[in-house]
């Protein structure tokens, strides 16, 4: 049963409402593009995920306050995640699809980012290797880019871009 974080009485948040907002992220995606195609050539795409989709123990006192632990964290997005990208498959078969996934800071297994390790030391990187490999394995079709450091310079279409967490 998710605990609900309330901000001030105006805000909230929990693991249902998380995967109702990537829920929604996929198909207003997938909305947006499909209405491009109708006067774009739209045949690539290239979306960041940017880190921090797991809270880890950044602070001491969450280990003893968030309501997963990392690995629980990984456990229940991998599925919400991998829909959605079938999601965006099975209504964009005809695009060229590339991942880029970096790290945030959040899901580190350290009481302080190590930068020489950072990827080893995260448990992020697993979770998008994971993505990776079962989105090979169902023989979904998406180019991954999953650097061993803290941010990706990616060319496109001659333009280089950083994508890097926060």
């Amino acid at each position: 049963f998710p605990v609900t974080i309330r901000v001030v009485g105006l805000n909230s948040y929990d693991s249902v409402i998380g995967k109702k907002r990537l829920d929604n992220y996929f198909f207003n995606l997938v909305k947006l593009i499909k209405h491009h195609q109708k006067n774009y050539n739209l045949n690539n795409m290239v979306l960041g995920f940017l880190g921090d989709f797991i809270t880890g123990y950044l602070h001491q006192e969450n280990e003893q306050t968030n309501t997963m632990s990392p690995l629980e964290e990984i456990s229940y997005l991998k599925p919400i995640i991998i829909s959605g990208l079938k999601h965006i498959r099975e209504q964009l078969s005809d695009v060229s699809i590339t991942l880029i996934c970096v790290c945030g800071n959040h899901g580190r297994n350290t009481k302080k980012v190590q930068h020489s390790n950072f990827t080893q030391t995260n448990f992020e990187y697993f979770l998008y290797k994971d993505i990776e490999q079962s989105c090979n394995d169902s023989g979904l079709n998406f180019e991954f880019i999953i650097p061993k450091c803290s941010s990706a310079i990616i060319e496109i279409y001659g333009e280089r871009y950083l994508f890097a967490h926060g």
